[in-house]
């Protein structure tokens, strides 16, 4: 049974809350050399830091098998 308005996988996720990267998880960190750029995936639940925003979501797209 599928509840609308929530994600095809069935989760309790809205599909308006998923965004085109679910699952993975993009944030931006504070550090002492700058602000990063992190991606944290299922299998990576501590995330990993990036340089750049295009760098994470290229780490994101590779996750999912996009590129």
């Amino acid at each position: 049974m599928s509840k609308l308005g929530h994600h095809a996988d069935g989760s309790g996720i809205q599909n308006h809350s998923v965004g085109g990267l679910y699952p993975c998880i993009q944030f931006k960190q504070e550090t002492p050399n700058g602000q990063k750029w992190g991606l944290i995936t299922p299998k990576d639940q501590h995330g990993t830091l990036y340089e750049s925003y295009e760098e994470t979501i290229e780490a994101a797209n590779k996750y999912n098998n996009k590129s």
